[in-house]
């Protein structure tokens, strides 16, 4: 790999809420991306990711330039302080997407815990070809996912040769395109059932049974990380001092478990090769890097440091969006699963319940009086999760 030599971003005028947003929105599919390149070995996507931390890398430039230039007063430079520690946390979360999805393109394949630990997760990412016809023209992908009733996040396209990143909702799918998704399992399998692609997810994941327990074990940890980030913005998004340190809690218990994890896989897979004890190790410290990030976010309310008015516009204007809600009466009695949100791609981080959370409760886990929940949704899901909890969210 060549090195990479820090170039000369040159300014341009643009707005610090645009950037930011942009910085969020970019961070968050890398890490898809970089996830997927490494359960299928796709080098070629695994660039794709490369090339967008160089993207991230010149926002941030252009965040500093443009925040530098905001600034006239204490008062201001203290206000502008949340942004740069929001948007310096997010570069981390690139950076951490880049290091995962440097594997494939040094020639590191993933050992079966990895790529298991993935499709273990609570959100799954899968690979889908589009294998009937959509009518002559195709199906837009907002109008498909009406159709089906369904919530996904398309975060890839192939057709042909040619890869579409994070495309638009009104674009139009067609037979042979080559769908990258993230989303719940059952979500999952309604498209697949739909555009009649057979394929099993677990088709190319077939784990020793040796591997089971650290694949669990690893999947635990990506989605702990992922669940800190999220609870990291609603708590700058209300500025919520309980969730924050909730989040900070968290990240203490993740060194530990990293560390805990690592030594344990050079414990348990001494017969592997050095390559594929390094990919382990390489994922999990893509995690721990991951959580780091959350916490810095999380930082940014304990810490007292005003949040700007900009980070509620960007929660607010995100592609996937985090609310806290407290339980509707409608709901009070039912289990998690039985309220039935995955299905649009809504799912419950956490529950605070007489003053504790709950943090990634199960499915089984039947909802109380007083519960408030946080709960994560696409955007576009936000009118359908109002009727099913009977809740007027802000959309």
């Amino acid at each position: 790999m060549p090195v990479k030599i820090p170039r000369h971003i040159e300014y341009k005028p643009k707005p610090v809420k645009d950037i930011l947003l942009s910085m969020k929105n970019i961070s968050s599919l890398m890490l898809d991306l970089a996830y997927y390149s490494i359960i299928y070995n796709d080098v070629r996507l695994a660039f794709e990711v490369l090339r967008l931390e160089d993207y991230i890398d010149e926002l941030w430039v252009l965040l500093a330039m443009q925040a530098s230039l905001a600034v006239r007063d204490a008062e201001d430079a203290e206000s502008m302080l949340s942004i740069l520690k929001l948007a310096s946390s997010t570069n981390k979360l690139s950076d951490a997407a880049a290091d995962i999805a440097i594997l494939p393109i040094i020639g590191i394949k993933p050992h079966t815990a990895i790529r298991a630990a993935i499709l273990y997760s609570d959100e799954v990412v899968s690979k889908i070809e589009v294998r009937n016809e959509l009518k002559d023209t195709g199906k837009s992908i907002e109008g498909l996912f009406n159709e089906l009733k369904i919530a996904l996040d398309i975060i890839a396209l192939r057709r042909h040769n040619k890869w579409y990143i994070n495309p638009n909702p009104k674009f139009k799918i067609k037979k042979g395109d080559i769908l990258i998704v993230r989303g719940s399992r059952e979500s999952v399998k309604v498209l697949k059932d739909y555009v009649k692609d057979k394929t099993p997810l677990e088709e190319y994941i077939k784990p020793e049974p040796v591997d089971t327990r650290f694949a669990r074990e690893l999947a635990n940890l990506k989605n702990l990380s992922e669940l800190m980030i999220d609870l990291a913005y609603i708590s700058v998004l209300t500025n919520d001092k309980d969730i924050a340190m909730e989040v900070l809690e968290l990240e203490e218990h993740m060194d530990n478990k990293h560390l805990e994890v690592a030594e344990n896989i050079i414990k348990a897979f001494r017969n592997a090769s050095t390559s594929e004890i390094i990919g382990l190790l390489r994922v999990i410290e893509g995690f721990e890097v991951i959580s780091d990030a959350a916490a810095e976010i999380a930082g940014i309310v304990v810490s007292d440091i005003p949040p700007h008015p900009i980070l509620k516009e960007i929660e607010s204007e995100a592609e996937e969006r985090v609310l806290k809600v407290p339980l509707p009466k409608s709901s009070i009695g039912k289990t998690i699963e039985e309220l039935s949100i995955n299905r649009i791609g809504a799912n419950i981080l956490a529950i605070k319940r007489r003053g504790k959370w709950i943090v990634d409760p199960e499915p089984e886990c039947r909802l109380e009086e007083n519960d408030i929940l946080i709960i994560k949704c696409y955007r576009e899901s936000l009118k359908q999760l109002s009727r099913i909890l009977k809740l007027d969210l802000e959309i």
